[in-house]
């Protein structure tokens, strides 16, 4: 009996380091994080944020990581994005993409055409700005750090309005994307 009753000691002070350690605050909180609808995507998949660099020569860098159901998702970055995810002009517009199961990629430049997206934000995307960003004439209305924007198709070429994050939609239908 002795025994036993060490063991439920021991046991009782594992779940209290447990709980203090789940009321401490995070070291590794994410920089941002959010919550968005996923429709028509009718599986679980996980999340990644795609960013489409301007460049002489354009190419999309992979930053960011998430889940999702076949209802809602989440993304979260943990930094600021590096520099070769964004412009020349200090900010970055991030589709935010969704891959089967629990696939992931490294951070860095990738292929789009080797992906196997099942959804896609065409729509919404995530966008980075850097104090004293330049760049195109909606970039002025987003605030510095992340935030999230909408599509305004009426524009040419298209560009975005801020929005609340949880406006954030992955379509399973990934064409027709947002033009900017």
């Amino acid at each position: 009996m002795h025994r036993l009753a060490a063991r439920y000691d021991q046991a009782m002070r594992v779940l209290a380091f447990v709980a203090l350690a789940a009321c401490a605050p995070a070291e590794d909180d994410p920089e941002f994080a959010l919550l968005g609808v996923v429709n028509n995507v009718f599986e679980s998949g996980s999340t990644i944020g795609l960013f489409e660099v301007r460049a002489a020569e354009p190419y999309t860098f992979k930053f960011g990581d998430g889940q999702a159901t076949p209802s809602e998702f989440a993304l979260e970055f943990r930094f600021e994005p590096f520099d070769e995810a964004l412009d020349e002009g200090g900010f970055g517009v991030a589709s935010v993409g969704m891959l089967p199961g629990q696939s992931t990629l490294p951070d860095g430049e990738i292929d789009p055409g080797t992906l196997r997206l099942i959804g896609l934000s065409t729509d919404t995307a995530v966008i980075f700005k850097r104090p004293n960003a330049t760049g195109p004439a909606w970039l002025a209305d987003f605030p510095d750090g992340f935030a999230c924007g909408l599509c305004l198709r009426e524009q040419q070429p298209d560009g975005f309005a801020p929005v609340d994050c949880t406006f954030v939609t992955i379509e399973r239908v990934v064409t027709n994307r947002c033009v900017w």
